[in-house]
């Protein structure tokens, strides 16, 4: 079991701080192709640690998609910042509800 590192805004040496044997950075915010490199070197068991969600989509929403994602692949997202570990059934609950409260943002934004 691996853990795999992934920033946007060049945070390796916090990625290895935190067990990480393989970095991903990339410096664009649009496309991604490093994150797309880690997600397709992972396998079963292995981790993805990023130091925020922010660093795996631009709302939670798109976070939440790629943890659906990890956990069809049997992987877990670790997030530094918030204190996630998708290994964690409490912290899986978590991420479900910020995604629905994202969800609910999306849609109803313009009614505030």
């Amino acid at each position: 079991m691996t853990r795999y590192g992934y920033a946007r805004r060049g945070q390796r040496e916090r990625l290895h701080k935190a067990g990480c044997e393989k970095v991903f950075t990339e410096d664009t915010t649009d496309m991604r192709p490093e994150l797309m490199a880690c997600l397709a070197e992972m396998g079963p068991g292995d981790t993805l640690v990023v130091t925020s969600l922010d660093e795996v989509g631009r709302v939670v929403a798109s976070g939440v998609d790629l943890v659906e994602w990890l956990g069809r692949h049997e992987q877990y997202l670790v997030t530094l910042d918030e204190g996630l570990d998708t290994s964690r059934a409490k912290d899986r609950l978590m991420l479900d509800m910020m995604g629905v409260f994202a969800r609910y943002e999306e849609e109803h934004g313009e009614d505030r």
